[in-house]
């Protein structure tokens, strides 16, 4: 009953689940990861400083009213409010804003929001390479759970046989507890992975941002193999990464910024009319007004604006070294773990050749009970440090599709 169990348990729900690969985990995460949702207003915050750059000064309308204050001098047979004893000035003005000015504007905010997708995309893989180790967790301790149950089966017929060939007085009563401990100390383990697994897959929805059951797919990953040996992972690594691309622009925003802070220079005038009505007498003008770039030339924004180039050159610089170091690691750290994954195979079907022989041997009294617990126990420990060797071959997968971008790329597929 207790194998039943456990495999309900680690099948899950028949209906209603969405099983997960790997691939599938990362473009699920990509379209409704909360943090990703929350992070893509930001492109659009972005966006809508274009339009306001596009949008041109308004017209200014000014108006002074005076009124003579003093009745004696009032004209004659008039009163407080009359034409005669008021100045009124109507101005009507707009600042001319400077095409190149203006221009130079607009570049400004459309290379803010591209930086501003570029930094979505730099935040979008790494969210999607934590949801792909938080899988890669997971599918591990499915895999545990899927040896112990393999172990509580194989323990539970042999704790049946040794019950009956301790009635028959075929086996001694510490023979008996031994196969029981094992059974119970199985038991014990399984618990405790299924509350690890459990707070796996919690975790794991909440980063898929679904409420459904999912199911992990017990797969070595091929797809994901696939796409690291068909893709170049050398040649375009630095126009992939999302940090990489995120440096250029902001040293493209720079250098469109010093182009504004330049123009900036230029004065811009403010021209218009004026109507001004005088004791009843009109009259008509024109306003015109201009800053003279004597003592403030913007040298300040200017200076900064040449700065910012720089230290983007050197952040480019700076992360074109780094990714090339971290892409070497990845790449040793694959070929070693896939390495191991093809090693350690012949341990693994060592042992459960050396399993199988000592239990025909045990149940018809050709060995002790101690060889048994023995070939049980380094089966088991070879069935799980395979399971780990699989688990870091996974996240030299991961770390591959991180390093390189093509986890974005996964993510549009």
């Amino acid at each position: 009953m207790r194998v039943i169990f456990l495999v309900i348990f680690i099948s899950g729900k028949l209906f209603a689940q969405t099983e997960l690969n790997l691939i599938e985990t990362i473009k699920i995460a990509s379209k409704n990861n909360l943090q990703l949702k929350i992070n893509a207003y930001n492109i659009d915050i972005a966006k809508s400083d274009i339009i306001t750059a596009q949008l041109r000064p308004n017209p200014i309308l000014n108006n002074q009213s005076l009124q003579q204050m003093q009745p004696s001098g009032f004209v004659e047979k008039t009163s407080w409010l009359n034409g005669h004893n008021t100045q009124t000035w109507w101005q009507l003005t707009k600042p001319i804003q400077l095409k190149t000015q203006r221009q130079n504007k607009i570049d400004l905010a459309q290379q803010v929001a591209q930086l501003s997708e570029k930094d979505f995309a730099e935040y979008q893989r790494k969210t999607l390479t934590e949801v792909a180790f938080k899988w890669s967790e997971a599918w591990a301790i499915q895999r545990q759970l899927k040896l112990l149950s393999t172990a509580i089966q194989n323990v539970d017929t042999l704790l049946k046989i040794n019950n009956y060939r301790f009635q028959k007085q075929v086996i001694s009563e510490t023979e008996l507890l031994r196969t029981n401990a094992l059974s119970k100390q199985y038991s014990i383990q399984v618990r405790t992975l299924k509350q690890d697994f459990t707070q796996k897959l919690n975790e794991l929805k909440f980063l898929l941002g679904i409420n459904r059951e999912i199911q992990i797919v017990d797969d070595e990953n091929q797809a994901v193999e696939q796409i690291l040996v068909s893709d170049t992972l050398f040649s375009n690594i630095l126009s992939s990464r999302a940090d990489w691309q995120y440096f250029q622009s902001t040293r493209k925003l720079a250098e469109s910024n010093i182009r504004l802070q330049k123009s900036l220079v230029l004065p811009q005038p403010e021209l218009g009319f004026i109507y001004n009505p005088q004791n009843t007498i009109p009259y008509f003008g024109i306003y015109a007004t201009i800053d003279i770039p004597f003592f403030n030339r913007n040298q300040g924004e200017i200076q900064k604006s040449k700065i910012l180039k720089e230290q983007a050159i050197s952040q480019i610089n700076f992360i074109e070294k780094q990714i090339k170091i971290e892409l070497i690691n990845a790449k040793n750290q694959y070929d070693i773990s896939q390495q191991n994954v093809t090693e350690h195979k012949a341990l693994v079907e060592q042992s459960s050749q050396i399993l199988s022989n000592v239990r025909y041997a045990y149940t018809r009294g050709g060995t002790t009970i101690i060889d048994f617990l023995e070939a049980q126990r380094s089966w088991l420990e070879t069935q799980q440090q395979n399971v780990e060797i699989l688990q870091k071959f996974q996240q030299s997968q991961i770390q591959l599709l991180s390093i390189t971008g093509l986890i974005n790329k996964i993510a549009k597929l």
